[in-house]
């Protein structure tokens, strides 16, 4: 952490120090005790302001940063409004995580944009699929149910791709089963699906961590299932 403040004092124009001092400040808080939103919107408001959000698609230098800084910020914004309204969140401000978890998918289809670089075009399969699952997580937490809209259906068929991609899924199949409008059986059926796939992503001590103090998951910390999943042995969540 010192030498990452070091870093920025030296060279403010580091962009990448600058980004990886804001991780590493956040990353130093207790996860059940991190303001989410606030660390949203202290990545978006650097991002707005710097030459990584001017890049185009032929810049695939800035590329990585960039896929880091979009995922990071889409994630912790919904994670900001994991256990409230987020109807209440600003206007503006959804629309600007809109855009991004838009763009964040765009430059991780492989149909949109074909990267040169192997290590980007690597970093571009292992994304793409934790960007389509937020831009779910974002319609869980956004848009209307529509009239029939098939709610109870699992995210994915068989094991998910990787561990990460399941706790990712855990926590959109959680955003679906605290909405309103949905009924008591299509609830249940969310949250059997998120037990399902927390199965599969919970494989360390720092996930079980993880997985206590997040908000999207605040739902299940009753479930004697998921206190088993993590260890607990009482409620415990934010």
């Amino acid at each position: 952490m010192g030498l990452l403040a070091k870093a920025v004092d030296e060279d403010p124009q580091n962009e990448l120090a600058q980004f990886e001092f804001v991780w590493a400040a956040y990353g130093l808080q207790l996860h059940e005790e991190t303001d989410f939103g606030g660390f949203a919107r202290a990545i978006y408001a650097q991002y707005d302001r710097s030459e990584v959000s001017k890049a185009l698609d032929r810049d695939e230098g800035w590329m990585p940063l960039k896929i880091r800084i979009l995922y990071s910020t889409v994630t912790q914004w919904v994670n900001g409004y994991g256990s409230v309204d987020a109807g209440d969140a600003d206007r503006t401000e959804q629309g600007k995580i809109r855009d991004y978890a838009a763009e964040l998918d765009r430059l991780c289809d492989p149909s949109e944009v074909a990267w040169k670089g192997k290590e980007l075009q690597h970093q571009q399969a292992v994304m793409h699929l934790l960007a389509r699952n937020l831009l779910d997580s974002l319609k869980a937490l956004l848009d209307p149910l529509k009239e029939g809209q098939v709610t109870a259906i699992h995210s994915h068929e068989g094991p998910p791709a990787s561990p990460r991609l399941a706790y990712d899924h855990a926590c959109t199949h959680m955003l679906i089963a605290r909405r309103k409008d949905l009924i008591a059986e299509a609830r249940q059926q969310q949250m059997e699906y998120a037990i399902e796939d927390l199965r599969y992503a919970i494989v360390t001590e720092d996930d079980k961590k993880d997985a206590q103090g997040d908000p999207c998951l605040t739902g299940l910390q009753s479930d004697p299932r998921f206190r088993k999943l993590v260890n607990s042995t009482g409620t415990s969540g934010p």
